[in-house]
């Protein structure tokens, strides 16, 4: 989620764009279900339906890996905020 949280963060409208993000998160997971409803009524077994997860996380790794690649300073951008936040002494 921190890559999430970056992006919205840069974006012009925050709002708009946790919008979008929940609105395909939500697509995305009705469609597997709908996918899996589907295979599981041509008769699959349902150990092969649940295996099909596998691909989402498959595609979340490669895409975070690959936004990480691209920026490696956002890695460290988030946890400078916590860091100052933990330095502070109690009040």
């Amino acid at each position: 989620m921190t890559a999430v949280y970056i992006l919205a963060k840069r974006s012009p409208c925050t709002l708009r764009f946790h919008m979008v993000t929940e609105g395909g998160w939500d697509i995305g997971a009705s469609a597997g279900c709908l996918l899996i409803a589907l295979l599981l009524w041509l008769g699959i077994p349902m150990w092969l339906g649940i295996l099909t997860s596998l691909g989402g996380s498959a595609m979340g790794f490669f895409l975070l890996r690959r936004y990480y690649a691209n920026n490696p300073v956002a890695a460290v951008e988030v946890g400078t905020a916590e860091l100052a936040l933990a330095q502070q002494p109690p009040l």
